[in-house]
């Protein structure tokens, strides 16, 4: 045991350091892992690289796995989390016999590893606005949202696809099809808030098609040389551009991942004058 029962007020906590270190491993693999694959990749060392993303994967795709049943994920996480705390105060504050350096620099490990993967692995559009532009992200889901999107494109899932219907002035008309139907949505780029559901359209939409290969990237790509392949890849069709030209809808895919819908606007139209469409 780490902690040893030969104390009665620590009976309580044996479990503790065994469940923190459990539930933690995954999330340790998955960074450790991780950080190891950088150093190879900055020292060229290949055979690292390789020796390690086997590891890698192997808890990327755990827990993407966990991340597409948000309710699991979470009580795990807390459960990680409540057992790394009760471990290390315990241990500190001297209601228990205290752990052995190495047991608990691997819990606080464990601790930060839970705690730090939300935000380590947030879900991002295949595409980006190119520099001088703005993303307006229609699609934007929420914080676990944004978990289990980001499990979908490790995973290779795609679970809605999206269909640009066209603007009315200023607002945007999109489909979503998905694995429980199809709904309509609309979106006014400005207004301060997120695209709503809707029922019908408009009788008769504009629909300018504009090429959006100019106005986005897709960022992260190494090398570099080959970002504008990837960003063709990633845009599915042409965009779709507002009457006034302020505006340039488009459809970004992750590669056998998720869609999104966004928006392509200019960063400062007022100060900059640009326009995503060419006069």
């Amino acid at each position: 045991m780490l902690i040893s029962s030969a104390n009665p007020r620590a009976s309580d906590l044996n479990f503790t350091p065994g469940l923190a270190l459990l539930l933690g491993a995954p999330f340790v693999l998955f960074f450790g892992s991780l950080a190891i694959m950088q150093l190879g990749i900055l020292t060229n060392s290949l055979s690292v690289v390789s020796g390690f993303m086997g590891f890698f994967y192997l808890a990327l795709v755990f827990i993407s796995a966990l991340c597409l049943y948000p309710g699991v994920y979470v009580t795990i996480s807390v459960l990680g989390v409540t057992a790394s705390v009760v471990t290390l105060v315990a241990s500190f504050a001297g209601t228990a016999r205290p752990l052995a350096q190495r047991w608990r620099l691997a819990v606080a490990l464990s601790l930060f590893a839970i705690a730090a993967f939300p935000f380590a692995y947030r879900y991002t559009p295949a595409l980006n606005a190119a520099p001088g532009y703005q993303t307006l992200w229609v699609t934007e889901p929420t914080l676990w949202g944004g978990l289990t999107k980001r499990a979908r494109v490790t995973l290779e899932q795609r679970p809605c696809t999206y269909t640009l219907l066209g603007w009315d002035a200023d607002t945007l008309y999109f489909q979503a099809a998905c694995a429980d139907g199809e709904q309509v949505w609309r979106y006014q780029p400005g207004a301060g808030h997120s695209a709503e559901s809707v029922r019908e359209t408009p009788p008769a939409l504009s629909r300018i098609k504009q090429s959006a290969l100019e106005v986005v990237r897709a960022d992260g790509v190494q090398p570099a040389h080959l970002e504008p392949s990837t960003r063709a890849v990633n845009l599915r069709g042409e965009g779709l551009a507002s009457p006034d030209g302020r505006y340039v809808a488009v459809i970004a895919r992750h590669i056998y991942g998720p869609e999104d819908v966004l928006v392509i606007a200019p960063a400062e139209p007022s100060a900059t004058g640009k326009s995503v469409i060419a006069p």
